[in-house]
């Protein structure tokens, strides 16, 4: 990765990624190095897709693995937006075992 990625006034592109119970989100973006992913979320317009999300709160991750909101973006990195488990996976579990 190009050192000048990280450098404050440059720019850098990523990913935003979010798959929800009406749909799906995906936008690729050039913004300026050192922003947060709270400040990304707030302004690539996934929000207004999905109301659901809660900016200030939601479950963020790069490339699967779970990062802070506080957290700056790498160029190239793919920023993801979680949404709440309906159901637990042990709930799942048990729920498929008392089906059988």
């Amino acid at each position: 990765m190009p050192e000048d990625s990280f450098q404050e006034g440059g720019t850098i592109e990523v990913a935003v990624a979010y798959v929800g119970e009406r749909g799906c989100f995906f936008k690729s973006l050039k913004l300026k190095a050192g922003v947060s992913i709270a400040d990304l979320i707030q302004d690539c317009g996934v929000v207004e897709d999905f109301p659901e999300i809660d900016p200030d709160k939601a479950a963020v991750g790069i490339f699967g693995d779970e990062v802070t909101l506080d957290t700056r973006p790498r160029d190239g990195d793919r920023i993801e937006i979680y949404r709440p488990l309906r159901l637990s996976p042990a709930d799942a579990r048990i729920r498929r075992a008392k089906s059988r």
